[in-house]
This record gives structure tokens, C-alpha cells and sequence, in this order.
């Protein structure tokens, strides 16, 4: 809810538009009590300076979401931020949250007594899914609020905060087509209220959208800095703790994303030790408690990274309490529900590493099941929430062996992402996951003997994370897709006979995973990778030395070995571990006997 004190939403404009009438800027008289506008649970008010008349337009109002489902629709672009979880699903939430009050302020606008020509446009505009138009009109209005403060030199912040909603509402509706212009928009809104650390985590946001990462996490460590200076009794119950937590999980995501997942896991835990009092808050505190879900989501992803799986499915186990509690809560919040799903999602990928299928699967129905039923025709959250859920339900039934159920879960997210992808080409998550699909498909067709179809497959997936790799030069986890379509389609290339592309593809793998192995040695996944990839390079048997082959065989089997010492081989991946050591084991043998090719 938005309450705006006597500062009509085209206050100023009669200097600077055409056809304005005078309206007083709240700078020129302190208003009386009966000037205070607000509005119902989700809406915007606004005072008209002069008639004591108030502008209330709900968030559901029946135009404002006919505009917004509009806009929508023909938008090129739906900003999301960073990793696959649960927040990607709420954030397009949050996002069609600021456009909805962006628009409910327009439409407040255009419902004044006696509104000029413009605003009236404006919204006719909108309504036919235009959005330069309004853009520009909220930018003359942020202008002529500034410039007239100016003039008055009035030391009341409510202008610069109205400047600073005005700018917010451009970047909301920039965001669906000008990341660049959303990101300066978001920007001067800082410079108006530097002491809002919400303003600077949207900006973050953004950036994190927009693929700058570190610049993310200097905006993000900036939030939390001005959060931790903002403790104060007047804040009310659970904000401080709420804008800590929040920033907290934002500058951990981007450690994360960076490589430093020690440092993201300290940025966790500091989160939830700031709101740590509010473990068992009431329902509520529900932004409070949605991020307090999240970090111990974050957490367990951490613990799966460094394979301590147990401390993993409790961190998830904690997250799905209070998300149940909330949801519980909240029925009708389609952004909480989502949350829910995520997690079980989670949980789900988890079990499936440890190989037990059965166990996965049922996670994943319980994800399906927390999916609200769609009340927006084509809701692209949701949609993209199914998606993922029938591509890892997909992923585990494979693994189990269930080749006909697994095929028709992938279709059913394929069905799904592609329409999405064509909704939206530049968006990067939904890229990501299409790709991920594409080489499961891969793994399914190279199971059943169907190399071509594999390998069409896998180049796909290996298109699209080459180009979302371009994107982010910094996010390893973009290199690390490549790497292992790489090695994928290099298993491929061998498997058809072609041994010299096999080679190249296999090496192209290889060096990327050693890269990242060099960054963290460390990290168990990346470790795996690599494993993996000398495995298939010392089966091929043509193009190169048999002491190469040994060689590569000999260090996959060692970091294997090494892995699994520590217990941090998932059990998945034991039957791999397993095979190259048989392979190598055969190859001695067959050097030993003289009969072993030497495949120049």
C-alpha cells in the first residue's frame, strides 16, 4: 500500500506540461489531517491539493489489472534475478507488484477531478500495451516535482520521497522491455531516499538480472550497511530484522553466484541470526518469515555444494515449516505457494542425488501440488514453475529406470519453456532451464541407442549456455554448463564414430573444468565434472597416445577415489566412479598383454 501525503500525482506540471492546471505542491502549506490519503489494504491514494478530494485505486481494480495483464503479455522482458530458486519465482511476483502500482498510479492520475489530456492518454496508451508513453510522462512528473522543490527550497522530504516513487514506477515499467533504463531509474531513486535500503536491494535486483553480479553485490552490501544503521523503536516490530534478512540473502545470492559459497553461507547465517527472534513469529510477519524460509533454503543449498546432505534436507525440512505456515496463512498469495514449491523441488533434487528415486518423485508431486491454479491466462511464474518440476521429475524417473514416464515428463516441460522462450528470448533463466531440458532429452535418446537425436539435443543445450556464458563472464555456474554440455556432446561424437570431434569437445570440457577446480579446488561438484570428463576422454580410443588415455583414466579415478574418501562423492555418481575404475583396470590388462591398441 502506498500513501502519498498532499502530493497529487501531477503535482508541479503546470510549469512544465501543457494543459495542467495550478496545483499546490504539499511544499507551499502544511496540510490538515483530512489531507492524509490512504488507501485500502494494496492500493494507492492520492491527495488532490485544494478540493480535500482522495484518489483511491485498488491494485485489484479491475482496469488496473487489465492494463498490467496487457502489458504483460506484450512485454520482451521479464526481469528476474540469479539462481534457480525459489526466489526467481517470487521476484516476478515482486515484480508484477511494482508494475501494478506503477499503473494504479497512472490510472489514480487519470481519475482526478478535472485530469489533464496527458494522463488520460497516458492510460489509454497502457491500455493498448504501450509503455514509452507513460514512461516519459512519469519522468516529466519526477522532473517538475524536483524542480519545484527547488524553487521553495523546502527542507520536507515528501517531495524527494514522491520524486523517488515517481522514478521507481519508470524502472518498474522499464524493466519489462529497458533493463539499462530500469537500472538508472532505480538509481536516481536511491539519490532521493539514500536511507531506503528497499530502493537499493530492487536495484540490485536489476543488476543481478542484467547479469552484473559484482555490481549486484556492492548494492546489495550498501542496503544492508544502511539497514544496520536504521534499528530504531519507531521502525515498528520485525522491520529492522526484516531489511537485514533481506539484504543478507541478497548479498549471499551473489556471493554464490560468484564462486563463494563460503562467503554466501556466512551472509546466511548472518540473516538469520539477525531475525532470529522471530522464529516463531505469527504468520503476519510474513515478509520477515518468507525471507527467514529463504535463507534456510539458501543454506541447505550451500550444504549440498559441500555434499554434508544431512544438514541439507534439514535446512529444507525448516524452510517448508514456515513456508507451510505461511501459505497456511495466506492462501491466495500465488508468491508464497510458489516459495513452497521450490522448496519441495529442492528436496526433491536432493533425494534424487542420493539415488533415491522413489523418494524424489514424491517431492515432486508435492511441488506440483503446492502450484496454485492459475487465475491469469498464460501466468508465466506459474507456468515456469511446472516446467521445472516435470523437467526434475523427469530427470529422476530416468534414473529409476522409467523411460516412458520420464520422456513424457520432459515433454510436458519442454511444451511449457518453449513457449515461455518464445514469450521472452532474452530471458536467462528461462534459457537455462530449456537448456537443461534439452540434454536430458539428450540423456534419454543416448540411453536408447539414438546417438543423432542425442547429439542434436546436446548441441542445443550447448548453444544456449555458450551464449548465456556471454552474458556474465563472472558466473561460474554459466561455465559450468558449458562444460558439461561439452562433455556431452564429445560423448556423443564418439558414440557415432567421430573421434577427432569427440577429442575436441572432450578437451574444450576438460579445460573449462580445470579452470574451475583451479578457483575452488574445494568444490565437490566441480571436482566430480572433471572426473567425469577425464573418464571420457581416456575411452577414446582413436586420435591420441594410449599413454594419454592411461593418463586421463588414472587422474579420474584418483579424484574419485579422493571424493569419495571424504564422503563427498554423491551416491549417484558412485556407479560412474565405479566405471572408470573398471576401465582403467582393462586398459592395464590389455597393455600388460600387448594386445592393447595404441589408437594413433
Amino acid at each position: 500500500m502506498r500513501s502519498v501525503r498532499v502530493l497529487s500525482v501531477v503535482a508541479g506540471l503546470s510549469a512544465w506540461l501543457p494543459g495542467c492546471v495550478g496545483i499546490t505542491l504539499a511544499a507551499d502549506a502544511e496540510p490538515g489531517p483530512s489531507q492524509e490519503a490512504t488507501a485500502g489494504p494494496g492500493g494507492v491514494a492520492l491527495n488532490i491539493y485544494g478540493d480535500r478530494n482522495v484518489v483511491s485505486v485498488s491494485l485489484a481494480d479491475p482496469q488496473v489489472k487489465a492494463i498490467v495483464a496487457r502489458l504483460m503479455a506484450t512485454s520482451t522482458r521479464i526481469q528476474k534475478r540469479q539462481k534457480g530458486q525459489d526466489d526467481r519465482l517470487s521476484e516476478i511476483g515482486r515484480q508484477m507488484e511494482d508494475v501494478r502500482q506503477a499503473v494504479a498510479s497512472i490510472v489514480a492520475a487519470s481519475r482526478q477531478p478535472n485530469a489533464d489530456k496527458s494522463s488520460l492518454e497516458t492510460v489509454s496508451l497502457l491500455s493498448a500495451g504501450q509503455i514509452e508513453p507513460a514512461q516519459k510522462l512519469l519522468k516529466a512528473q519526477e522532473d517538475a516535482t524536483l524542480h519545484a522543490t527547488d524553487q521553495h527550497g523546502s527542507d520536507d522530504s515528501t517531495p524527494r520521497q514522491r520524486a523517488a516513487e515517481l522514478a521507481m514506477d519508470q524502472a518498474a515499467l522499464a524493466s519489462l522491455s529497458d533493463t539499462q533504463a530500469a537500472i538508472a531509474a532505480y538509481q536516481r531513486a536511491s539519490q532521493y531516499e539514500p536511507d531506503n535500503p528497499w530502493t537499493l536491494m530492487k536495484l540490485g535486483d536489476l543488476q543481478m538480472s542484467a547479469g552484473r553480479t559484482s555490481d549486484a553485490l556492492a548494492t546489495f552490501e550498501q542496503a544492508k550497511a544502511i539497514a544496520g544503521q536504521r534499528r530504531s523503536p519507531k521502525l515498528g516490530p520485525g522491520k529492522f530484522e526484516h531489511e537485514v534478512s533481506a539484504a543478507s540473502l541478497r548479498s549471499g545470492d551473489a556471493m554464490a553466484a560468484l564462486g563463494d559459497n563460503d562467503g554466501a553461507l556466512a551472509q546466511y547465517r548472518e540473516g538469520l541470526k539477525a531475525s532470529e527472534l522471530f522464529d516463531d513469529a505469527s504468520p503476519d510477519f510474513t515478509g520477515l518469515l518468507w525471507a527467514r524460509a529463504a535463507l534456510h533454503q539458501r543454506i541447505g543449498d550451500v550444504f549440498v555444494v559441500k555434499r554434508d546432505f544431512a544438514r541439507a534436507f534439514d535446512e529444507y525440512q525448516r524452510s517448508v515449516q514456515i513456508r507451510k505456515r505461511i501459505v497456511a496463512a495466506r492462501p491466495s498469495d500465488s508468491r508464497l505457494a510458489l516459495g513452497l514449491a521450490s522448496t519441495y523441488q529442492k528436496i526433491g533434487d536432493l533425494l534424487t542425488k542420493q539415488a533415491d528415486y522413489e523418494r524424489a518423485i514424491r517431492a515432486y508431486q508435492e511441488a506440483a501440488a503446492a502450484v496454485p491454479a492459475s487465475t491469469e491466462t498464460g501466468s508465466a511464474s506459474l507456468n515456469n514453475t511446472l516446467a521445472r518440476i516435470y523437467q526434475r521429475t523427469g530427470n529422476a524417473e530416468l534414473h529409476n529406470g522409467d523411460r516412458v514416464n520420464a520422456r513424457r515428463s520432459f515433454l510436458q516441460a519442454l511444451t511449457f519453456q518453449k513457449s515461455l522462450v518464445a514469450q521472452d528470448p532474452k530471458n536467462a533463466e528461462w534459457q537455462q532451464e530449456l537448456a537443461f531440458t534439452r540434454m536430458r532429452i539428450g540423456d534419454l535418446e543416448m540411453g536408447g541407442g539414438s546417438h543423432e537425436q542425442a547429439l542434436t539435443e546436446y548441441r542445443e543445450a550447448l548453444r544456449i549456455s555458450i551464449e548465456l556464458a556471454a552474458i556474465d563472464s563472472k558466473n561460474v555456474d554459466s561455465e559450468r554448463r558449458v562444460a558439461v554440455c561439452e562433455r556431452k556432446v564429445g560423448v556423443a561424437l564418439y558414440a557415432r564414430g567421430d573421434s577427432d570431434g569427440a577429442l575436441a569437445s572432450l578437451h574444450r570440457s576438460v579445460k573449462l573444468s580445470e579452470k574451475l577446480v583451479g578457483q575452488e579446488p574445494t568444490n565437490p561438484d566441480w571436482r566430480t565434472d572433471l572426473a567425469l570428463t577425464y573418464w571420457r576422454l581416456g575411452m577414446v580410443e582413436h586420435g591420441q597416445p594410449l599413454e594419454d588415455r592411461t593418463k586421463y583414466l588414472e587422474k579420474s579415478v584418483e579424484i574419485f577415489n579422493e571424493l569419495n574418501e571424504k564422503g563427498e562423492l554423491a551416491q549417484d555418481d558412485r556407479k560412474y566412479a565405479a566405471g572408470a575404475s573398471s576401465d582403467l583396470n582393462q586398459l592395464r590388462r590389455r597393455q600388460s598383454s600387448g594386445s592393447a591398441r595404441s589408437g594413433v
